[in-house]
């Protein structure tokens, strides 16, 4: 399963994009310089060659985008720079609802999309709670009087949210003893083994490589054969 960890909100891709359409934050040359290395992140997680590139050239063994944290930790720096600026300056109502159109477009093109696995009910629902973190962001910069409360409860849909999705995400994965001692076992019996299997290893890639080079040798004559 090639689905990209990165444990964050859906209100923080809210903030994300109200970043980009609230023009009284950043300039526009910051706000360039912010698409690119988002760009890149995202793309990195679409692109095995970019992926590559986070782990030295190392295909991933276990799970793919171990990267993603980066990804969580840059989205959260630019919504930091949002709050700071609204702690001064009047919230957008036109960047908001744009934000938030912007996503429920995308949600319907994933649902367009045969090829993405995504049912219709979790995009709608998706949708509405970020509906409802556009609502009660915009009452958090107005109500200044309800702060707290507001607060609170945009904390409490957000940890409801982190739950499901790492319930989802990782509820299927039990561990059991018998799993970890049949994982401890073969650990052990790799170490005890490990400069044998290295050498049956190297000697595989070897006859890889010339069984490759033989057929590239052939082809070549062949080539050469019918030009002739």
């Amino acid at each position: 399963n090639y689905t990209v960890v990165a444990y964050c909100g859906g209100g923080l891709l809210l903030i994300i994009l109200y970043y980009f359409f609230d023009k009284n934050i950043d300039t526009l040359r910051d706000k360039i310089i912010t698409a690119i290395v988002l760009l890149f992140l995202i793309f990195s997680f679409c692109f095995k060659d970019l992926e590559l590139l986070w782990t030295a050239f190392v295909e991933s063994t276990s799970y793919p985008t171990r990267f993603a944290f980066i990804f969580v930790f840059f989205a959260t720096v630019i919504a930091g720079k949002v709050f700071k600026h609204l702690r001064s300056e009047k919230m957008n109502k036109k960047a908001l609802i744009i934000s938030l159109l912007v996503i429920i477009l995308i949600a319907g093109l994933f649902w367009i999309r045969k090829d993405i696995e995504i049912e219709l009910t979790a995009i709608v629902e998706y949708s509405v709670l970020i509906a409802v973190y556009c609502v009660l962001l915009y009452m958090l910069v107005t109500k200044k009087k309800y702060r707290k409360c507001i607060g609170i409860t945009l904390l409490f849909l957000l940890s409801c949210e982190l739950a499901c999705n790492a319930n989802t995400a990782f509820g299927e994965f039990k561990c059991s003893d018998i799993k970890f001692k049949d994982y401890v076992q073969n650990m052990e019996l790799y170490k005890a083994n490990k400069v044998e299997i290295r050498r049956i290893e190297a000697e595989f890639e070897d006859s890889a490589f010339e069984q490759q080079e033989k057929m590239l040798q052939e082809k070549m004559l062949g080539d050469v054969s019918n030009g002739n």
